[in-house]
């Protein structure tokens, strides 16, 4: 198992995929990361702290650090990435209108408020948001959604 943080000297990296799951790396993912990558899955580590704002994303497709100690909200940009897996952490705030993210898994959190009625005309083939505090009724859009595999 790896243990530590994410040391400086990975900002710059430029790797296809960086897939680190079940270690031990604790801290937080340093704000502003130049990591050049389609993939980035850091899932069940002891990361904490807010999500921060990576500088590019153009070519992430899969961003996945489920089950850590993250906290905050989760950055509009972020709704870009095509799968996009923030589930078991302590994530709050709401859910944005405009979406393009394929896969969603953010159950677990803290989320609040209503999902958008937007999303039901999106493209989302699956969408996790259980264990979240949200509200509310699924606008008749969701019933055109017969692509959406799980909710």
């Amino acid at each position: 198992q790896i243990s530590g943080t994410i040391p400086p000297s990975w900002d710059a990296i430029s790797v296809v995929s960086l897939i680190l799951n079940d270690n031990q790396i604790s801290g937080t993912i340093p704000d502003g990361w130049n990591i050049q990558t389609q993939q980035l899955e850091l899932d069940n580590n002891l990361l904490v702290g807010s999500l921060p704002e990576f500088t590019n994303f153009a070519i992430m497709s899969l961003l996945s650090l489920e089950g850590n100690h993250l906290n905050g909200t989760i950055p509009d940009s972020y709704y870009t990435i095509r799968t996009l897996a923030l589930t078991e952490n302590q994530l709050s705030g709401e859910l944005p209108e405009d979406i393009t993210s394929i896969y969603l898994y953010l159950g677990n959190n803290h989320l609040s408020g209503t999902i958008p009625g937007q999303w039901g005309t999106n493209t989302i083939r699956e969408l996790d948001l259980h264990g979240n505090q949200l509200l509310g009724t699924l606008s008749v859009s969701w019933e055109s959604m017969n692509h959406l595999i799980g909710f």
